[in-house]
């Protein structure tokens, strides 16, 4: 059993009711430095953001969230996350708990694009980086702690092995088109546990009219309303690096423009 309430600095733009807690866990720059630093926590309260607007990667807001002394939950965002949100200098965000069982959801409302699928700002996709070219290939969303990526206790743990992860956005019409590599659910048109596993693919097709994409490593459909677009990658050689070549400030995604069921 813990012996410590439970607290965690995130990422804004989450409406949460906070617990009491007698220390913060602070966010640090990267897992490599966190593990030797304790301390305060140094995120400051944001202001309230309006608007459709993409929340911002400077907007950090530090929240409890504990149900108990054993659970708690990272929170989903209000709208979609700039994801620069989730990079600190040339590393992911990474965060400091007092203790790594931890669950993956309590909120009962849909996890559509409007609400970044629930995944929080603080979120990167692990992907094993021996299988980078290839197809069919799962994703998984992870945090970067002070131990490493790590998932939610009530989900299988991660492979020992070396990954890759990637930040993604919710996909919009501009973004779903062939060729295009894509994350989707499946067999769900948002997903109902976004922590779970997401499958990755080429995009062969989109039906419109019916609201699915097709990949080319799969007969079966994916419904667009489920899919995000990777729009960083980070490895521990080369840092974060953005994908596709496109500018730095248009990789955020506007609630206005996210598909929805």
């Amino acid at each position: 059993m813990i012996g410590r309430t439970l607290a965690l600095a995130v990422i804004a733009g989450c409406n949460f009711a906070a617990s009491t807690s007698s220390t913060r866990p602070r966010v640090v720059s990267s897992a490599a430095d966190s593990s030797s630093t304790r301390g305060p926590a140094t995120a400051t309260q944001a202001p309230e953001i309006a608007g459709d607007e993409p929340i911002p990667a400077g907007a950090i807001r530090e929240t409890g969230y504990a149900q108990d002394r054993r659970h708690f939950y990272l929170p989903a965002p209000d709208r979609p996350t700039d994801p620069w949100a989730g990079v600190a200098g040339s590393k992911p965000v990474s965060i400091e708990m007092d203790t790594f069982w931890w669950s993956s959801r309590r909120e009962s409302f849909a996890c559509t694009a409007a609400r970044d699928h629930c995944l929080p700002a603080v979120s990167w996709m692990w992907f094993p980086e021996a299988k980078l070219n290839m197809q069919g290939v799962s994703a998984k969303p992870i945090v970067f702690t002070q131990e490493g990526a790590r998932r939610p206790n009530n989900l299988m743990q991660l492979p020992a092995e070396a990954f890759v992860a990637f930040r993604t956005v919710p996909a919009t019409r501009k973004a779903l088109v062939a060729g295009a590599r894509i994350f989707v659910q499946p067999g769900k048109p948002v997903p109902e546990e976004p922590w779970d596993d997401w499958h990755v693919g080429t995009i062969d097709r989109v039906d419109w009219d019916m609201g699915f994409v097709y990949l080319t490593t799969a007969e079966e459909p994916y419904w667009i309303t489920g899919a995000r677009v990777p729009v960083l990658v980070w490895d521990a050689t080369n840092g974060v690096k953005i994908l596709d070549g496109k500018p730095r400030d248009a990789l955020a995604v506007d609630a206005r423009d996210v598909l929805l069921p």
